[in-house]
């Protein structure tokens, strides 16, 4: 059973599965390369466990809230069947479908107001966050690291 991957920590990509020799050198699954070997191509290429790296990519691909438009917001809620669709009052998110590594996915979303337009944004994190956690994270995105108090009134 393969459970190692030779990975580039640079662009958080795998290169190929890893076994090790019967000398107990990392080498290659496709075509038997040594460390060393696949090192030439790519300088900081590293072995690690599969479950590893796919926490590390896990990592890299989730993003901060950024503020975006309600028309982008708008373009994303129509480029297919959104997945986790939901809406209370003030608040609707909604996540698209196609992942973009693993379990993460672009999260949309809107925050009304009574007292001026809606704001909007987008990040990547998993798809399984609940619209509560959703909120949450935007909140702390526009109040900084300070609790999110009023995202209960959401």
């Amino acid at each position: 059973m393969l459970q190692h991957v030779f990975y580039s920590p640079e662009r958080v990509v795998a290169l190929d599965y890893a076994y090790a020799d019967e000398s107990g050198h990392w080498r290659t699954v496709f075509d038997q390369q040594t460390l060393d070997d696949v090192r030439v191509a790519y300088p900081d290429a590293r072995v690690t466990t599969e479950r590893e790296f796919k926490s590390l990519q896990h990592r890299h691909a989730c993003t901060d809230p950024v503020e975006i438009t309600a028309d982008e917001y708008d373009d994303a809620l129509g480029v297919m069947p959104p997945l986790n669709p939901t809406r209370i009052p003030g608040s609707a998110s909604f996540m698209l479908r196609e992942m973009y590594v693993g379990s993460v996915t672009t999260i949309y979303v809107c925050l009304e107001s009574g007292d001026g337009p809606a704001r909007c944004f987008k990040f990547r994190d998993k798809f399984t966050l609940t619209h509560r956690q959703v909120l949450e994270r935007v909140e702390r995105a526009i109040h900084g690291d300070q609790e999110a108090s009023h995202v209960s009134d959401l």
